[in-house]
């Protein structure tokens, strides 16, 4: 708590800091995630494997679907990580330019070490000052897109909107509103991709020409 009952803000640096190791936890749940449904295609690969020996064609289509939907949440999430390293390498890029100006301004007070202390004190001050214009975070355009695609991610949704929120009171993302709507995948195009899947599955199991592997007519 500071004077006047108000709390002080935290540094620029400081919150990069705690953001960037938000942002590289989540990271690992999204890593997880990516595993644990890795793990459960490949279970659906070989029940796939078991219901074409058995010529029982729309329990592989139904299957080939939910691989689908596998593969696509897969992608989403590797997506997600790439927009998160771009969340933390701007971050970075922001923070590299508080620390250098910060070293230089030390600098150059460090070899006027003949002016008299009040003057010296009077420096720090401006010197004070100066540093905090020059860590004030900067509105990131890059940032908030990332951000507005992150906080749709059902894995890292909560803690990405108190993210942005935090980001928002620092001034380096601007109001943002979220589109939850998603578009519907059409039918007839899963069907096509569902077989498709099936075949290839098939190929890759019994490596010969996707025409031989097919068990129905």
């Amino acid at each position: 708590m500071g004077l006047f009952g108000k709390t002080p803000e935290k540094p620029p640096k400081d919150l990069i800091n705690e953001w960037s190791l938000k942002i590289r936890k989540e990271m690992r749940v999204i890593d997880r995630q990516i595993r644990d449904i890795q793990r459960e295609e490949e279970k659906v690969k070989r029940s796939i494997k078991d219901a074409a020996k058995k010529g029982q064609k729309d329990v592989c289509i139904i299957l080939a679907k939910e691989m689908i939907q596998s593969k696509k949440a897969v992608n989403k999430l590797y997506a997600s990580k790439a927009q998160m390293n771009s969340v933390l390498l701007s971050m970075k890029n922001q923070l590299g330019e508080y620390d250098l100006y910060f070293y230089f301004d030390h600098k150059i007070f460090s070899h006027n070490t003949k002016l008299l202390n009040v003057y010296f004190i009077l420096g720090m001050f401006v010197l004070e000052a100066v540093l905090r214009m020059a860590g004030a975070l900067q509105k990131s355009t890059e940032v908030m897109k990332a951000m507005q695609s992150l906080i749709k991610v059902p894995e890292i949704q909560a803690t990405m909107r108190d993210l942005s929120k935090e980001m928002m009171k620092a001034g380096i993302i601007e109001e943002m509103l979220e589109d939850t709507l998603e578009g519907m995948d059409d039918e007839e195009e899963m069907e096509e991709a569902a077989e498709a899947e099936v075949d290839r599955i098939l190929f890759e199991i019994t490596a010969v020409a996707s025409s031989e592997t097919r068990f129905w007519g």
